[in-house]
Formats: C-alpha cells, structure tokens, sequence
C-alpha cells in the first residue's frame, strides 16, 4: 500500500520517502512506499499516487524509472536490497510522451568481465607470503617441534592459504571454493613444511605423527576461520535508522 504524508510506516516492509518527479512541470511529493515490490511495479505505483498516469491515451502503459544513489534502478530490483532509508531522496523519471523529440536512455554501464585473479601483483604476493611462511615454519620445526610452534605457525598458513585463495578466485570471500581451493594449497604446504624435519630425525615417521594429526586440526579449523572472516559480519547490521517523529515547533 501507498499512501501520502510523512508518517511512520505500518509495518517494516514500507518506508517513506522524499519523490522528486523529473517532469515538464517537476515537483517532490512525500510517500510512504513499500520495500519489498520491484521497481517495475513500484514505479506505477508511486506514479499513479504522484498524480501521473500509468497510461497513455491508447492504453498503453507508460514506463517510469526510478534513480537512488547516483543510478537508474533496475526493474527486478527491490529498495530493500539497496538499503533505503526514512526519508531518502528518490527520483521518478516519467517516459516522453509520443511524439516527443526527448528521449530518456538508460545509463550504458560497462559490462563487467568475470577474471579469476584479482589481480597479478596481489595473487603473486600472497604466493610468495605463503612460501615464505612455510620456509620459516620448516626452519623452526627442526629446532623446536613443541605446540608454541606447530599451533600458532600450523594456524598462520591456514589463514594465509585462505586470503590467497581468495585473490585466486576475484576476492569475493563468500564462495564455497574460497575454502576447498584453500585446502588444496594448504595440504600440500604442509606436508613440505615436515620434509626438512622428517630428513632431520633419519626418516622416523613416529617422531612426526603427533604434529602432523594436531595439523590435521588446526588447518582446517583456521581455513574455516579465515573463511568467515572473509564471509562478512557476524551480526548484519540494521537496513534502516529507527523512524522518528520529526519536532513540531509552537505557533507564534
């Protein structure tokens, strides 16, 4: 439901806003419109409650475009997607009618390419970052093979085979193949990392398979971690500020 004035919505699914119709004769009217219809059937709504006709004298129906952000929303596009606030400013642009020389041409945005790296110098630094880590790893498992080295070292190069991978894959964090990816990198890491140690100890397996059962552990544990960390907040935060009255100053 649309319905005019500034007052508190009904129901979480409205919000009101500020319309300005780009029109011959423009003017901004205050709605209270609701969030969860697309844009396509939200912008006749709001026009016909805008005092616009829906149809042309044929019975054609008119086309209306809405613009928030800097944009022209699309028509499957909800204003609950996008956030929208109490109040925010939206504009409402009607279609010429027949006959008119003006013409409204949607913005022609750039297709977007889908690449697998995001970018070369990133995915090259976290490579070498993970080398190096596991260098540095190997050198201190030869010395010293207790849990104040396999844990905080076995934790680190989950974390960082999680951040590579999600360079590897455009840095969108929140796919499944961010942490499988990252344990196809960490897996093998890992067990290099014990080479050096494994030469060290004359080929003893026995001596190595209480860390490497504790990795076991850790790297998928800190793979999952690093994986949420990427995913987004824990808590989502509030699409909307509270509705408040707005102050009413005395007569006179």
């Amino acid at each position: 439901m649309i319905f005019g004035g500034g007052g508190a919505p009904e129901d979480a699914a409205t919000v009101p806003v500020r319309v300005q119709v780009i029109d011959v004769n423009p003017y901004a009217t205050d709605l209270v419109v609701p969030t969860y219809i697309p844009v396509r059937d939200l912008s006749h709504r709001v026009a016909m409650d805008a005092g616009l006709g829906a149809y042309w004298e044929d019975g054609t129906r008119r086309t209306f475009w809405f613009r928030a952000r800097g944009r022209v929303l699309g028509t499957d596009e909800r204003l609950e997607d996008l956030g929208v606030i109490y109040n925010e400013l939206l504009h409402l642009l009607p279609e010429p009618p027949p006959g008119c020389h003006v013409i409204e041409q949607p913005p022609a945005y750039p297709v977007t390419h889908w690449r697998s790296a995001s970018g070369i110098m990133h995915t090259f630094f976290y490579a070498v970052l993970v080398g190096l880590w596991a260098l540095g790893w190997a050198t201190a498992l030869t010395v010293n093979t207790s849990a104040l080295v396999t844990v905080p070292c076995g934790l680190g190069l989950a974390l960082l085979c999680t951040s590579f991978a999600r360079y590897l894959w455009g840095g969108d964090g929140a796919l499944i193949r961010v942490p499988v990816t990252a344990l196809g990198i960490w897996l093998p890491v890992m067990i290099m990392t014990f080479v050096p140690l494994f030469i060290t100890l004359s080929g003893d397996w026995k001596a190595l398979v209480i860390p490497l059962i504790q990795q076991l552990f850790i790297g998928p544990f800190g793979i999952l971690l690093g994986w949420l960390a990427w995913f987004g907040p824990v808590e989502p935060l509030p699409k909307s500020p509270p509705f408040q009255e707005p102050a009413i100053e005395p007569a006179g």
